[in-house]
């Protein structure tokens, strides 16, 4: 019996050995040595066992906190690019290098493709080498010390560097050709900006596909009755309650304002011919909010009067709000619809706090909240358009509160690293979105948490020409857009975002790259919430997997004839007792 059981063991031991599987890609690294920088190779090993979506690095020597973070978005970014579901796997990393290493950001590419690679069952080349940072949408970003590590990719033997640019400038402001400088050195130096291009060079693998972005039906009918809402409200604004009292106004402020509203207003209208839905609401927005302004400034409110709109105004969110909280959430369109009316309801009751039992009439606020409120109830009408049911419980909406509050709060203490005292009105947000956790609004807090995570990616992405990388980011965007679709799914807001960038790349290149980053976050939402009873694929390594097989039926072979042995000895034994 104990033979049976340390054997049951060992099967056991080597069961757990077959559902792992790991591989090494060579990492290129800069060291310090007597106050100079000095290329060098590393080695990095992922191994991928069964286990609850954890990451576990062990580095010598030692690694700063910014390697251990920028492994983890190399992680999900990889789960991300391959749609596998990572939930039920653990990530093992192990650096070995030979001196110590200055950062870790520059680790980030290569950590992404070991990662994909090992997710897709694909070989990787250990004569291609690849630095540069891993950013939203799976850009690779422009890292320090590239002639250094060229140098050490080529004593290392390596044929081929992977570079985010092929320039790099000095201190006396002069420009080295990295190309031509590879060429000296015997490497192979090739610009890659996507993860895409670099599993390409590394794998063999194309990851490349044509994007083909469609706009749902549904969407477009809703969006253009939402963008034709508020375009019809700046309408009467304009004509019955800003023109005719503009006329006698001699406040030259008031006049300012009513030029600009009617500079959006148009901006509306042009969109609205172009079939940019969003766009045109979002231009239309902002001249209502400007237009109801200059009105409720010229009828010169009493303290008494802006009280009492104040409190009726509060009761009307009030009461749209319950009805909202009341909303079956059952789709991933009503899961944003909810979000976005949630969040425009709370921006509206928000600005109000600041009115009641004020002394002053604030013409601005009393407007903001009250074309925040109009807004809501437009969007309200997303609720219904989807399709595909998918699992939106508490449990699964709480967990993905959890994790994107995880994922912001990483990026925002590595920016915090490199820059300290960066961005404290995403902090702010951050916290907002566990104030909401706390509350059991799992939903709004996963809204919060998902924009504060762009907010910080903006930052940190935003090395060169920032048109370029809001065209970049686009593009980014509309790949995750498609696959989402290639699900049955419409991220109805994320969407939204990836159309008001496109919209404003070329007028306003940095608000763009805000929205394309928003549009990232908020378009990938579903691989939070799965279907239930869902099988998850398991991580197998088919060569071991024979090997188990044959082991078992060896074993139980081996088990048998000594079973059967001992049986014909116990009869023998028995039969001569007889005798």
């Amino acid at each position: 019996m104990k033979k049976l059981l340390v054997l049951l063991l060992l099967v056991c031991f080597f069961a757990f050995d077959v559902f792992a599987i790991h591989n090494t890609i060579p990492l290129l690294a800069v060291s310090q040595q007597n106050g100079n920088l000095s290329g060098s190779v590393a080695s990095l090993t992922l191994e991928v066992v069964p286990g609850s979506g954890r990451v576990f690095i062990d580095t010598f020597p030692l690694s700063k906190i910014d390697t251990q973070i920028t492994t983890r978005f190399a992680k999900e970014i990889a789960c991300e690019l391959t749609s596998k579901n990572c939930d039920r796997l653990d990530f093992i990393y192990t650096l070995r290098a030979n001196s110590a290493i200055v950062g870790g950001p520059s680790a980030g590419a290569a950590t992404t493709v070991l990662t994909t690679a090992l997710l897709e069952d694909l070989v990787v080349s250990h004569d291609v080498a690849i630095t540069g940072t891993i950013n939203s949408g799976g850009l690779i970003g422009v890292v320090s010390g590239l002639e250094e590590k060229i140098d050490a990719a080529a004593n290392a033997g390596l044929k081929v560097v992977l570079v985010p640019t092929t320039t790099v400038k000095k201190i006396d402001n002069s420009t080295v050709d990295l190309v031509a400088y590879g060429i000296l050195q015997g490497v192979k130096v090739i610009k890659v900006e996507t993860i895409e291009e670099a599993l390409y060079y590394i794998t063999g693998k194309n990851f490349s596909k044509s994007v083909n972005v469609t706009v749902s039906e549904r969407y477009n009918t809703i969006m253009k009755g939402l963008a034709g809402q508020l375009c019809n409200r700046t309408k009467l604004l304009l004509i019955e309650n800003v023109e005719n009292l503009t006329g006698n106004d001699t406040n030259n402020t008031n006049i300012i304002v009513v030029e600009s509203a009617k500079e959006l207003y148009d901006k509306g209208v042009v969109q609205y011919e172009l079939n940019n839905f969003y766009s045109s609401a979002s231009f239309c927005f902002g001249a209502n909010t400007r237009f109801a302004q200059v009105n409720i400034s010229l009828q010169n409110f009493s303290v008494e009067q802006k009280n009492e709109y104040v409190n009726e105004l509060h009761d009307k969110i009030k009461f749209f709000n319950d009805q909202i909280s009341n909303r079956p959430i059952e789709t991933i369109a009503d899961l944003q619809a909810f979000m976005i009316t949630k969040e425009r309801l709370l921006q509206a009751e928000s600005t109000l706090k600041d009115e009641f039992d004020s002394e002053i009439v604030n013409p601005i606020n009393l407007a903001y909240a009250t074309e925040r409120y109009y807004s809501a109830l437009s969007w309200s009408s997303f609720f219904g358009s989807g399709h595909q049911k998918i699992n939106i419980d508490p449990v699964s909406l709480e967990l993905s509160c959890r994790n994107k509050i995880g994922e912001a709060e990483q990026r925002l203490q590595y920016l915090q690293l490199l820059l300290p005292n960066m961005l404290q009105s995403t902090r702010d947000e951050i916290d907002y979105a566990y104030a909401d956790l706390r509350r059991d609004d799992f939903a709004l807090c996963l809204f919060k948490a998902s924009k504060a995570k762009a907010e910080v990616d903006v930052v940190l992405g935003s090395q060169g020409n920032v048109s370029e990388l809001a065209k970049r980011k686009i593009a980014a965007a509309a790949k995750v857009i498609a696959r989402e679709q290639e699900k049955g799914l419409f991220p109805i807001v994320g969407f939204s975002y990836f159309e008001y960038a496109n919209t404003l790349v070329d007028t306003d290149p940095s608000s763009a790259l805000l929205y394309a980053e928003y549009s990232l976050e908020l378009s990938d939402m579903s691989h939070y919430f799965k279907k239930r009873n869902s099988t998850l694929t398991r991580i197998v390594d088919v060569e071991l997997l024979k090997v188990f097989v044959a082991g078992l039926f060896f074993g139980a072979l081996f088990m048998l004839i000594i079973r059967k042995s001992k049986n014909v000895s116990s009869s023998k034994k028995l039969s001569k007792k007889r005798k």
